[in-house]
C-alpha cells in the first residue's frame, strides 16, 4: 500500500510539474491564436493606403489635360507622383514635392 501512495504521489508531482505547464502553454497559444485571426480579421486595410486616402496631385493642383498628357506621373496612378519623381531623381525628393498639399496630407509609410 505505501508502494502505491508513492507512485500516485510520484505521479501527481509530475502532472503539476510538467503536465500542468504544458497545458497552460497550450491554452495561451490556443487563445493568442484566435486573439491574432480577430484582430487580422478586423483590419481593412486597402492595398494602396496612399491611393485610397488621396486623389492623385494632379486633381488637387487642377492640372489641365495638355498638362496632364506631358506628366509621367500620371501615367503611373498605382504609386505616388512624388515617389514616382523620387524614383526617377535617385531617391531625391523634388523641391515642388516638398510644399504639395497631396504630399503633406499622406499617411508616413510604416517600415
Amino acid at each position: 500500500m505505501e508502494m502505491l501512495v508513492a507512485f500516485a504521489a510520484l505521479v501527481l508531482g509530475l502532472l503539476v510539474r510538467i503536465a500542468l505547464p504544458v497545458g497552460v502553454t497550450i491554452l495561451m497559444i490556443f487563445l493568442l491564436k484566435r486573439m491574432d485571426e480577430s484582430w487580422q480579421a478586423s483590419t481593412t486595410t486597402p492595398s494602396n493606403p496612399v491611393k485610397a486616402r488621396n486623389p492623385g496631385c494632379w486633381d488637387i493642383n487642377k492640372c489641365p489635360p495638355e498638362q496632364r498628357a506631358r506628366c509621367n506621373a500620371h501615367a503611373h496612378p498605382d504609386i505616388p507622383c512624388w515617389q514616382y519623381y523620387r524614383l526617377e531623381n535617385n531617391g531625391l525628393l523634388l523641391e515642388r514635392c516638398l510644399a504639395c498639399k497631396v504630399f503633406r496630407g499622406a499617411p508616413i509609410p510604416a517600415s
